[in-house]
């Protein structure tokens, strides 16, 4: 019995499908062509060869490829970025430049099917919408449908800013798509890469240049400011627990600075007048000069007794009070005005003294 005919995969799969045009491929001479395909293959085989054989379908379109993703739509980013990245790197010696590759992603459903040569082919709207979105993109772009860039836009942080809107688009059928361009990232390729297992590559490392010191200025070595910090910093504890030491010792009257000491006046009650004596010329005090105010002198002089008895009132601030004995003999008044100059401080002769000593007592 013979084996039956192949059965076709009746299964409708949902596919990132990488659409990508030569730009001009028609318009060159043939063996422009075949050098142009040959280049492309070449960097289309390098980009797709960490990739698992069984998770990829590739189509030779005639003048490009189309590649179908059937496990992860973040390969087709990464193929697109990689290839990008690779187009920049050969710009100088490759038989390619960035503008004369135009890609296309879209993410869409497809069946397997086997084409007339017995190979695998994909037939369904995901590959017509790949070609669609990539015919608006000009030479050098990358471009997606809204179906891809929802679902790669929530993949990652970094895939939220690749995408920039161009609006909506009608192909040649009339239908209207939306369409975004691809504005990549080095981070986002770098992630990209994370998600087919590719470690870190092609990161570029800024190294700063030496500042050369002038022929006065030492080059400054590395830890030199955290030396002097920690050296400031050992110097003022050390003078601060001498600053403390040094106070503990010191004698407490020391401590502070006295205040100056407030003049004072005491004023203290004046001597009866039996007491008081006239002060002497040698002995006389200096007192402000004080305008003389009138005495008057009581008619009854008062008695002695009278006098030793009651002390006199406290003087005032402004004048001292006299106080008057009267005279056993001589004249009330004469004796009163030596009184009050006496009094005052102002100086007798030795006439007044014994006359004030004798008559006036």
């Amino acid at each position: 019995m013979s084996p039956g005919p192949v059965q076709a995969d009746v299964r409708t799969l949902m596919a990132a499908v990488l659409f990508a045009d030569l730009v001009g491929y028609s318009r060159k001479p043939v063996a422009d062509q075949f050098a142009a395909k040959n280049s492309f293959r070449e960097l289309l085989q390098g980009v797709l060869a960490p990739l698992a054989a069984d998770s990829r379908i590739v189509l030779d379109t005639g003048d490009g490829a189309a590649v179908a993703f059937l496990e992860d739509p973040e390969h087709a980013l990464y193929v697109a970025l990689e290839l990008r990245e690779d187009l920049a790197v050969r710009e100088q010696g490759g038989r390619l430049a960035p503008s004369d590759l135009r890609l296309g992603l879209n993410l869409g459903p497809v069946r397997r099917m086997v084409d007339l040569n017995g190979q695998p082919n994909l037939v369904g709207e995901g590959m017509n919408t790949a070609e669609r979105v990539m015919s608006f993109a000009a030479p050098g772009e990358t471009t997606v449908s809204r179906a891809f860039c929802d679902a790669i836009s929530c993949l990652r942080e970094s895939y939220r800013h690749l995408f920039e809107p161009l609006g909506h688009r009608t192909d040649k059928h009339g239908r209207e798509h939306e369409v975004f361009r691809v504005n990549g990232t080095p981070l986002a390729l770098e992630e990209a890469r994370s998600s087919v297992g590719i470690g870190v590559r092609g990161v570029v490392i800024e190294i700063p240049v030496p500042v050369q010191a002038g022929p006065d200025v030492p080059p400054v070595r590395k830890g030199t400011g955290r030396m002097w910090a920690v050296a400031v910093l050992v110097v003022a504890l050390v003078g601060t627990m001498v600053a403390w030491f040094a106070g503990e010792r010191r004698p407490p009257e020391a401590s502070r600075p006295l205040a100056p000491a407030a003049a004072t006046l005491t004023l203290s009650p004046a001597k009866p007048a039996s007491a008081a004596v006239a002060p002497t010329p040698d002995k006389a005090t200096v007192a402000p000069p004080v305008e003389p105010q009138p005495v008057e002198v009581p008619a009854n002089p008062i008695p002695k007794q009278a006098v030793d008895a009651e002390p006199a009132p406290a003087p005032s601030r402004r004048e001292r009070p006299v106080q008057h004995e009267a005279a056993p003999t001589g004249d009330p008044k004469r004796c009163g005005a030596l009184t009050q100059r006496a009094a005052l401080g102002e100086a007798l002769s030795p006439r007044e003294q014994e006359e004030l000593r004798r008559t006036c007592r």
